[in-house]
């Protein structure tokens, strides 16, 4: 562990100037004579402060390009139109009652399959399946499987 001054391979301080705050280090650790910290691994560096600032702003990224849409009482050929128009992603299916999910690539309006269960289908009216499709600017799941199904769509979107 270094000492909290900015350089090229450590990035910028936490804190700067004559601010009544200071880095943590210099808080808490003891500092060489050669001024370098002693580190106690329950504290958290400016260094590894901004670490999980970036992570934490990555995570929001991602949640931020997530668009759902459910139906909790989806019965024998219901079609849920889900508002999810053509672009790029990872389209994510889910059924609870049955415990079954599937997920697709998104490539405009087509659907390539990641990894599918074999309760879905991704073509209209397909018997006894969940059958997930493009239709009229939108994907659209259908369900031919049964009565009172819980079904939940998600697509994180690149587009």
């Amino acid at each position: 562990m270094g000492t909290v001054a900015a350089d090229t391979t450590q990035g910028s301080d936490l804190f700067t100037g004559d601010q009544s705050f200071y880095a943590h280090d210099d808080q808490a650790d003891s500092k060489t004579t050669a001024g370098v910290y002693s580190h106690n691994e329950l504290q958290a560096s400016a260094n590894e402060a901004e670490a999980m600032c970036d992570w934490a702003r990555h995570i929001n990224g991602i949640l931020s390009g997530f668009i759902s849409a459910a139906d909790t009482d989806f019965d024998t050929d219901d079609v849920l139109s889900t508002g999810i128009g053509a672009g790029y992603g990872i389209l994510m299916v889910a059924e609870s009652v049955d415990a079954v999910a599937s997920a697709w690539l998104v490539q405009d309006e087509s659907l390539l399959a990641m990894m599918v269960h074999g309760s879905f289908s991704g073509t209209k009216d397909t018997a006894s399946k969940y059958n997930v499709y493009y239709e009229t600017d939108q994907f659209k799941v259908q369900n031919k499987v049964g009565n009172n199904k819980s079904v939940v769509v998600r697509m994180l979107s690149m587009s």
